[in-house]
């Protein structure tokens, strides 16, 4: 199976462009932090305020300080990893060369140049999200810890609201373009969707 173009084929036109600068994708950030706002009000709901500050309590002074440590240097990893388990995706799909970098607060990972097909592009892009949506809810079930337990469901709520422009992406592939043969051009800061011209019938 065909899963890119290294041209525009003839016949397509370009239907939607999502840049996390323009108008729009920063109304798309704004459901993102939305999103986290309720997902850590719910966190703390769930798991409990009191369980929480007993938990930080009974924690020894350098232990604590060293959780926090671990914790953020995962926070700092998780960022990486999200874009590499996108390019890792695009190299199995596309095998060409990937393009990381920063838009403003955005981490991107891009392959520019290529025009990838409807179906690769939906797994590329739904892959971080679930991967890394499962490895932190595990052990946030499995884990009794109410503060470890916290800062995992923390990390959950800050990679859910971060996957917030892959979503997009993804349901608008899902539930708007429907045709198979829809090409996007990904350059990693914006994505062009492009669509096959539709004949007027006679």
């Amino acid at each position: 199976m065909k899963h890119f173009e290294k041209e525009l084929p003839a016949g397509y036109e370009l239907v939607e462009t999502l840049d996390p600068k323009s108008k729009r994708g920063k109304r798309i950030g704004l459901i993102g932090l939305a999103i986290m706002a309720i997902g850590l009000t719910l966190t703390i709901v769930l798991i409990g305020a009191n369980n929480i500050f007993d938990s930080i309590q009974n924690t020894k002074g350098s232990r604590l300080w060293l959780t926090l440590l671990i914790y953020f240097v995962i926070l700092f990893l998780y960022i990486i990893v999200h874009e590499l388990i996108h390019g890792l995706f695009y190299k199995i799909f596309t095998h060409q060369k990937l393009k990381f970098g920063m838009n403003g607060k955005v981490a991107y990972c891009g392959v520019p140049n290529i025009y990838v097909y409807k179906r690769a592009v939906m797994v590329i892009l739904i892959a971080p999200c679930v991967v890394l949506t499962t490895a932190f809810l595990i052990p946030i079930i499995l884990i009794n810890n109410a503060l470890i337990r916290f800062l995992l469901s923390i990390l959950l709520v800050i990679q859910f609201s971060g996957c917030i422009y892959d979503l997009y992406d993804f349901f608008m592939l899902l539930f708007k373009y429907h045709d198979p043969k829809t090409l996007i051009y990904d350059d990693g800061p914006t994505q062009k969707f492009y669509v096959p011209i539709k004949e007027e019938s006679k």
